[in-house]
């Protein structure tokens, strides 16, 4: 229900100019800092949606197209892989 949660949270924010600031924060921590384009890749997300994948700061708001909303569930899907792979990060504190 989380995960679900987060994906519609993520397609409405895609689709309002205003929240794009916030969006390297949030895609930065949920790819548990780590590039996740290979993942994001072989499951079928398009060029265009790969940046949002690459969990670093340098996400490149400008070519986020809104249609990568659509494909939030398979981005989603390649960060939670990884989280649950690796295990949690340590020493980041979230401030709202």
């Amino acid at each position: 229900l989380l995960f679900y949660n987060f994906i519609l949270r993520l397609q409405f924010m895609l689709s309002i100019k205003q929240c794009k600031p916030q969006l390297k924060k949030i895609f930065k921590c949920a790819s548990n800092y780590k590039n996740q384009t290979p993942c994001c890749a072989e499951r079928g997300v398009p060029e265009q949606c790969l940046n949002i994948c690459n969990g670093e700061e340098t996400l490149r708001l400008r070519q986020i197209d809104t249609s990568c909303g659509s494909f939030s569930n398979t981005i989603i899907k390649c960060f939670k892989d990884n989280f649950l792979s690796s295990g949690p990060i340590s020493g980041v504190l979230a401030v709202a």
